[in-house]
């Protein structure tokens, strides 16, 4: 099983890095990003979750996908929450919060106020 996400982190981060060299925005943001974050969400690597998601979001402020925007928000928010970064983990989840509002995503809206939730429940 091992092998098998040895190769299938390979592949998708050569599919992440010609993405990017051909600015494939789109297959960047929406497909391999989140799949190398699934990747490593399973095998437990929250440091290069915070990479792809923190170069995401990079990128997609780079050209106001404002969807993405709150997407890799919301996942940095997660990782930095399992990590008891507090502080930063609400300050991800208010930035989804805004970008749902700016966007009028209902989805997003609730998404990010479950978020708020996980964390004040995180506060002690």
């Amino acid at each position: 099983s091992e092998k098998k996400f040895s190769a299938a982190s390979r592949y998708w981060t050569e599919a992440l890095e010609l993405s990017v060299a051909n600015e494939f925005s789109y297959d960047e943001l929406h497909d391999v990003r989140v799949a190398l974050n699934n990747l490593y969400f399973l095998l437990g690597d929250f440091e290069k979750i915070m990479v792809i998601s923190s170069d995401g979001l990079h990128a997609a402020e780079k050209i106001g996908d404002t969807e993405r925007m709150a997407h890799f928000n919301n996942v940095l928010g997660c990782i930095l929450l399992k990590l008891n970064n507090l502080q930063g983990a609400r300050n991800y989840f208010e930035q989804e919060l805004a970008l749902g509002k700016k966007m009028n995503d209902q989805k997003i809206i609730g998404h990010a106020l479950l978020n708020l939730v996980d964390f004040f429940q995180s506060v002690k």
